[in-house]
């Protein structure tokens, strides 16, 4: 029978060939199908053409219309005092500093010696912990240390027994 190679028709092509022969209707709807195929495969091709020629003619004043469009998406839970669990000024000290966090961001520099690295606080003026965002001062740990001393915030820390302590802690650590 045909091989890939030769040039006589393989065992399925005579098949086909016989059975087309003896079903004409079939044949003609196929060869109608392949016309109305192509030829909507060439429409859609033109189509996509035309578009994308379109778009990259008018890709500014598009662009512009859907952002005057756009329309945020609400919410779709209640945030803030909203909240069922809101818990206003009785939050714990993490939710407050994570409040001024979200709404004044992290602190960039120390507002009593500069400094731009290192560990950067949110220091509360007071100690109250209420929700207000004047209530809070960007310090380094050196200075949120000092400014907690000064106000009577915290009580001064021994220098002799700090490092007895973290001497002792380390001792702990060690197996």
């Amino acid at each position: 029978m045909g091989r890939a190679n030769s040039k006589e028709p393989s065992e399925h092509a005579l098949y086909m060939r016989k059975w087309r022969a003896m079903h004409p209707e079939y044949s003609e709807y196929q060869k109608q199908y392949q016309r109305d195929y192509l030829s909507n495969a060439l429409r859609r091709e033109a189509a996509t053409r035309r578009a994308s020629e379109y778009y990259y003619n008018n890709k500014e004043r598009i662009l512009k219309e859907q952002k005057d469009r756009y329309v945020p998406h609400p919410r779709q839970h209640p945030t803030g005092a909203e909240h069922p669990m809101w818990a206003g000024d009785d939050a714990k000290y993490a939710a407050i500093h994570a409040w001024v966090r979200r709404y004044k961001g992290t602190p960039s520099s120390c507002e009593h010696c500069g400094r731009k690295s290192g560990r950067l606080q949110w220091a509360n003026k007071d100690h109250e912990y209420r929700r207000l965002l004047e209530d809070y001062i960007r310090l380094c740990a050196k200075c949120h240390y000092r400014y907690d001393v000064d106000q009577g915030l915290r009580p001064a820390m021994d220098p002799s027994a700090a490092g007895r302590a973290s001497q002792k802690a380390r001792k702990k650590r060690l197996p």
